[in-house]
């Protein structure tokens, strides 16, 4: 049996991830790695390597996988730990014409309600 215990650092708070770190047997700290890199100068071009150097950077953050996005002055990057969806979870997402991209982390609990709302306004999903 494990004891509860704060791994936070701030009294009385601890993550749900925090919390199932000692039965995931990970770290606490362990997370994925978000990186980027946005040009107020929309003409400068945004270097691969630059964003994919930013990643490696980041390898311990998520040892799974990486994903790049980079177009004109926007390049942004991460690197994945598998907890929850281990064969799925690509990013960069992008919408259905490419014209928005994210990268996150995290879990959204109430998909099935956002997409609902995405689909009846004419958005489509892959």
């Amino acid at each position: 049996m494990w004891r509860r215990r704060n791994v936070c650092r701030q009294d009385g708070v601890q993550t749900e991830r925090n919390r199932l770190a000692p039965l995931l047997r990970l770290p606490a700290t362990s997370m994925c790695g978000i990186a980027g890199v946005v040009y107020q100068d929309r003409e400068r071009q945004v270097p691969e390597d630059l964003v994919r150097g930013m990643c490696t950077a980041l390898r311990h953050r998520g040892p799974d996988d990486e994903g790049l996005y980079v177009r004109g002055a926007v390049g942004l990057g991460m690197r994945r730990l598998s907890i929850i969806d281990l064969s799925g979870g690509q990013q960069p997402i992008l919408n259905e014409d490419g014209s928005k991209v994210i990268v996150f982390n995290g879990e959204i609990y109430n998909y099935r309600e956002l997409r609902r709302g995405l689909v009846a306004r004419g958005h489509f999903f892959r």
